[in-house]
């Protein structure tokens, strides 16, 4: 994959490097709206890894759970 935003010396990513930076998002996301500290040494692979796997578990659910799960 290429991050096409940058048009000098694009960058490439693996597919797995895709998923963790999703994965951080997601994080990220999460733990400021639950007013967490975002502290980036917290994010390790362990993490990224259970979040890929809540992000699937929340796009498995029917859509009037979602909302509350938000």
């Amino acid at each position: 994959m290429v991050i096409c935003e940058r048009t000098v010396n694009p960058l490439n990513i693996t597919m797995e490097q895709e998923q963790f930076l999703t994965a951080m998002r997601h994080w990220v996301k999460t733990r400021a709206h639950t007013n967490q500290d975002i502290d980036p040494a917290l994010f390790t692979r362990e993490v990224a890894v259970a979040e890929a796997i809540t992000m699937v578990n929340i796009a498995k659910q029917p859509e009037s759970e979602k909302e509350f799960n938000a």
